[in-house]
C-alpha cells in the first residue's frame, strides 16, 4: 500500500457499482474522494461496517485512457441526504486490485494541483454535485398491506418502488432481516388493467424520515410470483419508461470475490 498523507477531500461525479457479498450490485455516485475513502450517493442505506467490491472507473493520468479500478471497501456510516433525496455513505478505502492504488492516487494528485492552482478554492463543476436517486428506484404513493408472524395484515404507504425493492412508512423502526409478506396493487396506466400482487420482502434498512414523525422501512424482494413480477415490471416500464429487469450478479459462492479481483 502507498503510504498516506495527510487527508483532503475533492469534489467529484463518478459512477461506481459497489457488489455486497451476497451478489446484490448497487449502482452509486462518487461525491468526493480523498486518500482515506469515498463518499458515494445510494438509492438505499448500506449496512454499517459491511464490505463491498466496488467497480469505479477512472481515467489514467499517466494513459489518458479510461480504467476500471476494483476496490475493497468498508460502510462506515450512512445517513439519509435531504437534498439529494437518497442516501449518503462513507466507504473506507481497504485494498486495490492490481494497479488500481497508482492509478487512485495519480488522480488525487491530478485533482490536489489543480485546487492548488485554484488557490485552495473549490473547483466549479460541470454538473451539480446533487443528483436524483438512481432510475432503478421511482418514487410511487401507493396503500398496501403487510403482516409478519406477529402482526395481522395492516395497511401502510409506499414511498419508492423499483422490481426489487419497496420502501413504505411506518410508526416505528423495524428489526433488520424481519419478514413481511406485501399485497401490492398494480395498475397499468396504458390499459388500465388491474391485479394485486403477494411479495414476500426482508427488511435491510431503517431510517428516520425527513418530517421526524415516521420511519422509511426498505424491504428487498425475497418471493414473488413470476407472473405477478412481470405485471409489476409492466408497470414500471409504462408508468416510468423503466429499463427491465435489472437483476443482480448471482455468484456461486457468495464470498468469492474472485470474478472482480483479477
Amino acid at each position: 500500500m502507498i503510504e498516506r498523507r495527510e487527508t483532503f477531500r475533492y469534489n467529484c461525479l463518478h459512477d461506481i457499482d459497489l457488489f455486497a457479498s451476497d451478489g446484490t450490485m448497487i449502482h452509486g455516485m462518487v461525491s468526493n474522494i480523498s486518500d482515506q475513502g469515498i463518499h458515494v450517493h445510494t438509492p438505499c442505506p448500506l449496512p454499517e461496517r459491511a464490505m463491498f467490491v466496488g467497480l469505479l472507473g477512472l481515467v489514467d493520468p499517466k494513459t489518458h485512457e479510461l480504467a476500471q479500478l476494483r476496490i475493497q471497501l468498508r460502510a462506515v456510516y450512512c445517513v439519509h441526504d435531504g437534498q439529494t433525496l437518497d442516501f449518503r455513505s462513507g466507504l473506507q478505502i481497504h485494498d486495490f486490485a492490481g494497479d488500481g492504488e497508482r492509478i487512485f492516487m495519480d488522480v488525487l494528485e491530478q485533482q490536489a494541483q489543480r485546487w492548488d492552482s485554484a488557490g485552495f478554492e473549490p473547483i466549479e463543476l460541470d454538473e451539480p454535485l446533487t443528483h436524483q436517486a438512481p432510475s432503478e428506484t421511482y418514487i410511487l404513493t401507493r396503500k398496501v398491506r403487510l403482516r409478519n408472524d406477529t402482526q395481522p395484515w395492516f395497511p401502510a404507504w409506499t414511498q419508492r418502488i423499483s422490481n426489487c425493492i419497496v420502501t413504505v412508512t411506518l410508526d416505528s423502526p423495524e428489526p433488520l432481516n424481519r419478514r413481511y409478506q406485501v399485497l401490492l396493487p398494480i395498475l397499468l396506466p396504458e390499459s388500465n388493467r388491474r391485479r394485486v400482487i403477494k411479495i414476500t420482502t426482508e427488511v435491510f434498512g431503517v431510517v428516520l424520515s425527513s418530517s421526524g414523525n415516521e420511519y422509511e422501512i426498505f424491504l428487498r424482494f425475497l418471493e414473488c410470483d413470476e407472473d405477478d413480477k412481470e405485471f409489476l415490471n409492466e408497470e414500471l416500464r409504462q408508468r416510468f419508461g423503466a429499463n427491465i429487469p435489472l437483476k443482480p450478479i448471482e455468484l456461486e459462492n457468495p464470498d468469492d470475490y474472485s470474478f472482480l479481483w483479477r
